[in-house]
């Protein structure tokens, strides 16, 4: 080099080697950065969609519970008007009331008490 021009064109020379090399490390590394976003988007979705999923078949469960729960009450009633049914058909039965009068009847109501408290049913 034996001009000034002769060295700020070798400067620049090397200014721009180095410029060429950090911007291709910068360009790699915004690729980089780019293919993990592209993942990290990947899987956001596929969370939203296990979500939503998830939000279905909690629904799904609520109903089946509260159709269980209707059902079950429905039971429950049924039973209890076929006990109630079954206690005034014992009541007003012949074997109960027939001709052994007023004792017989409370000593039906009674046993039938018995029955229905102790969970054991009707025994005639």
């Amino acid at each position: 080099m034996q001009t000034p021009e002769q060295f700020y064109d070798w400067l620049t020379l090397i200014d721009r080697s180095v410029t060429h090399k950090q911007e291709a490390h910068f360009r790699a590394h915004v690729a980089s950065l780019m293919g993990h976003l592209e993942i990290c988007e990947g899987l956001i979705k596929r969370i939203n969609e296990i979500d939503d999923r998830l939000a279905e078949m909690y629904e799904e469960w609520w109903r089946v519970e509260e159709n269980g729960r209707m059902v079950k009450e429905g039971c429950e009633r049924v039973v209890e008007e076929r006990v109630s049914e079954s206690a005034c058909n014992s009541f007003t039965s012949s074997s109960i009331i027939g001709e052994s009068g007023p004792a017989a009847r409370s000593y039906g109501r009674y046993r039938w008490a018995l029955g229905v408290f102790s969970g054991a049913g009707t025994s005639n």
